[in-house]
């Protein structure tokens, strides 16, 4: 590790420390983002001395007394200053209404002074007339977060109340073009990322006033009064207080880890739930969509889920079911999967866990994140495979588009169904779409029954009739948590009442009460990424 020298700056004199230019005329303001700036310096400081430590073995006859040095205090203003520098610029050019997917940013926004071509170059703003018109934005409906050099390398996701606050601001802002030569402030920045709807852009604020707004081919920069200013850093670093002290921990469930190559306009939204919207879980198109969309309504979970296929005889019943261990968190694509198969135990034995003796192969499946692993423990074999999904891979299906080519029938079509995530990890719990279409797709055929807890979890209970001329399943329950659309339970039934087919999930968690992710141990195994692929047994 490349050593930092810091040192340079322990003497610096006061007349050095008040000639950096404040970001904010705030006083509270200030002294909110030093005193995150310190508590990240300190981290980076200690963070230092292991490293130091490890490397070198000192000898230590006394004790130095500590004196901070004086461009700590300097440290949370410069790192301010930079922030605004670089976060802000694309928000502002949205202000009236956020603009539809592929539609520039700069459409129709002009004076009648302004001539009608405008270019697409990065000198736009100098194009424009001093007068133009505010760049058109409107937040108030759209997923915005925000990154910092307090907080990075994390994205912050601002409250419903900071964001409607913050778009009030920003709409009843004027903003002026910057000159074309006008050069870049240097200095910490903030910078706000907007979705809009699949058609991302950002914008940074500099420690100047200026910003500048990039997104879907077009990159300009603007002056922005004090007002709209202190709105962006007041959202990128919120008031959270308590007892009348700073208290950095209010910001912990709303921070979400990014990688340093993620920050940018599209990439950062790997790492969102962009297409959640509010569902009527009494309403069977909302039933249906939020299954099919499970993933966006949660960041992580964890649990165990059983999967099994019975077949019965005069003798009693044979069958394949599946236990598996998860945990995901679908803001990294990390996941992992214990996989334990068994053959011959009844329904009621397998989900109690009595009489498991008959277990023929147990599986590993992770994501780190870049690559997909399989391991067989029994055979003592992995591989490992390139690629996997984000999000922003597998996005929000509607549906209109479940419909595909049967929109005009009413029905679904299973061709159109969203692009997985997390090959074959929790299959049939969290990503779903098999059970929607396999049991749900004729809504016909199945009714709402109304709101039951189930392992821990308040969901939806659904009964249908099932209706497959090569299936021995002539009826079914299905539970769905009601939170995020998540299966909790399935009992298929055969004609005499006896459950053929199930799945059920247990000790379910999501977000900060789920486990973190596992990492696989490969230690005695042999393979690779070029070793023949050990495929899982599944549950029929």
């Amino acid at each position: 590790m490349n050593k930092i020298d810091l040192g340079i700056l322990d003497n610096a004199d006061e007349d050095v420390i008040e000639k950096l230019p404040p970001f904010s005329s705030d006083e509270a303001t200030r002294k909110r983002v030093l005193s995150m700036s310190e508590k990240k310096f300190d981290k980076l400081m200690s963070e230092q001395k292991k490293v130091d430590d490890s490397e070198y073995e000192v000898s230590v006859s006394g004790v130095e007394i500590y004196r901070r040095p004086v461009w700590h205090r300097a440290l949370g203003i410069a790192a301010a200053v930079a922030l605004i520098a670089g976060g802000i610029g694309t928000a502002a050019a949205l202000k009236h209404r956020s603009p539809k997917s592929g539609e520039s940013m700069f459409g129709a926004q002009v004076t009648d002074e302004q001539t009608s071509a405008v270019p697409e170059t990065s000198s736009l703003a100098a194009e424009l007339p001093v007068k133009a018109k505010t760049p058109v934005i409107d937040i108030a409906n759209d997923e915005v977060r925000f990154t910092a050099a307090v907080y990075a390398p994390y994205l912050l996701d601002i409250s419903a109340e900071q964001q409607s606050k913050l778009a009030a601001a920003l709409d009843s802002s004027e903003w002026t073009p910057c000159g074309e030569d006008e050069p870049l402030p240097e200095g910490q920045t903030f910078t706000m990322y907007v979705y809009n709807n699949g058609s991302p852009y950002s914008i940074t604020l500099y420690g100047d006033k200026t910003v500048k707004l990039e997104g879907m081919g077009e990159t300009t920069r603007w002056h922005i009064p004090d007002s709209a200013a202190s709105a962006i850093i007041e959202a990128a670093v919120p008031e959270t207080e308590k007892d009348g002290i700073w208290d950095e921990t209010a910001l912990l469930g709303r921070m979400t880890w990014c990688s340093a190559d993620s920050i940018n306009v599209s990439d950062i939204w790997k790492n969102t739930r962009a297409g959640a919207r509010d569902c009527d879980m009494t309403n069977k198109d909302d039933v249906f969509f939020k299954m099919n969309n499970a993933p966006d309504y949660f960041d992580r979970a964890s649990g165990t889920v059983k999967i099994g296929r019975l077949d019965y005889y005069a003798s009693g019943c044979s069958g394949d079911s599946t236990k598996y261990d998860f945990q995901v968190d679908l803001n990294t694509a990390q996941a992992y999967q214990y996989e334990e198969n068994y053959y011959g135990p009844s329904y009621e034995a397998f989900i109690s866990g009595e009489g498991l003796t008959d277990q023929n192969v147990d599986f590993i499946q992770a994501q780190d994140g870049e690559n997909y692993c399989s391991a067989s423990l029994s055979d003592k074999t992995y591989y490992k495979l390139p690629g996997v999904k984000h999000r922003i891979d597998s996005p929000t299906v509607t549906l209109e588009e479940l419909r595909g080519k049967n929109s005009e029938s009413g029905t679904f079509d299973s061709s159109a169904s969203r692009i997985q995530m997390l090959s074959g990890i929790a299959i049939n719990c969290i990503e779903n779409y098999r059970t929607a279409f396999e049991y749900l797709s004729s809504f016909d055929n199945w009714d709402i029954v109304g709101t039951e807890e189930v392992n821990g979890r308040v969901c939806v209970h659904i009964n249908g009739a099932y209706q497959a001329a090569y299936d021995s399943i002539t009826s079914f329950d299905l539970y769905l948590d009601e939170e995020t659309g998540v299966t909790v339970r399935l009992k298929a039934y055969d004609a005499s009442g006896r459950v053929v087919y199930f799945i059920e999930t247990e000790n379910l968690k999501f977000n900060g009460e789920a486990e973190q992710v596992k990492n696989p141990d490969l230690s005695g195994l042999t393979g690779g990424s070029e070793a023949e692929p050990a495929l899982p047994k599944k549950a029929s």
